[in-house]
């Protein structure tokens, strides 16, 4: 009788060193970036003849090609991200965001104002998914630019606008297998990625060269928002959402 009430005192104390691992944290930082799209080779190149959509080769020795557009810059306004994962062992973890400010990450450079950290608990997650919320305070929550070239010499440059309040869930990935596991002495990195190549991959430069000009700046632009090339736009903003990955580093 005793030996028996020694293991189920040893099992009840191992559950319990399990149950207090699964509430350690580990640091997840969220970083946002982009993939620039070139419709073909937006450049001529002598140096690589890869006709890779996403390569760039360097604008100072590549001349544009005509009639070609690149979109290589961008701006996403997050307002708060919301943290819905499910774990094979322990409880789900559930969180909104409570930051100091607004995410503004300039897309092209990979720098947002504020650093984005939370404190997750470690485990073995077999579904994450993430939600953006933008647009509650942001006139502008998600700007695009780039440039199209009329000629070697000549370039007018691009501007897509959503200007919408929204709300963008999605299904986290592992870098590699099948789950994503969080380890308390080992950081992690979400990389929050906008692909603009498949927003834009289906709208040929054809439609682009003859998109209505707007004065902004006192610069012609091809302008795409819900006000002007509504039909571009429709196009490219029905695409938005699936464009945007979270991968766990």
């Amino acid at each position: 009788m005793k030996a028996k009430f020694i293991i189920i005192f040893f099992f009840l104390l191992l559950t319990s060193c399990v149950k207090d691992e699964l509430t350690l944290p580990t640091k997840v930082v969220f970083e946002f970036g982009m993939v620039p799209f070139h419709s073909g080779n937006i450049y001529s190149s002598t140096k690589n003849s890869d006709p890779s959509p996403y390569l760039a080769p360097d604008p100072a020795q590549d001349p544009p090609i005509p009639n070609q557009y690149k979109i290589d810059k961008g701006v996403l306004i997050i307002e708060a991200i919301e943290f819905d994962g499910r774990r094979t062992q322990g409880e789900d973890i559930y969180f909104m965001s409570d930051l100091p400010d607004k995410i503004v990450s300039t897309l092209d450079k990979e720098l947002t104002n504020i650093g984005v950290t939370f404190d997750i608990p470690q485990g073995e997650y077999n579904r994450i998914e993430v939600t953006l919320h933008m647009g509650v305070d942001s006139s502008l929550p998600f700007v695009l630019e780039g440039d199209f070239s009329l000629n070697p010499f000549t370039t007018i440059p691009i501007r897509f606008e959503y200007a919408f309040a929204d709300r963008v869930t999605i299904r986290a990935k592992p870098k590699t297998g099948n789950n994503i596991i969080l380890r308390k002495d080992t950081p992690t990195t979400a990389r929050v990625m906008v692909d603009t190549g498949f927003m834009f991959r289906l709208i040929n430069p054809g439609i682009i060269a003859t998109a209505d000009l707007v004065r902004v700046s006192e610069e012609d632009v091809v302008l795409i928002n819900s006000s002007h090339n509504v039909n571009i736009f429709n196009q490219v903003a029905n695409r938005f959402h699936n464009s945007i990955s979270v991968v766990f580093e």
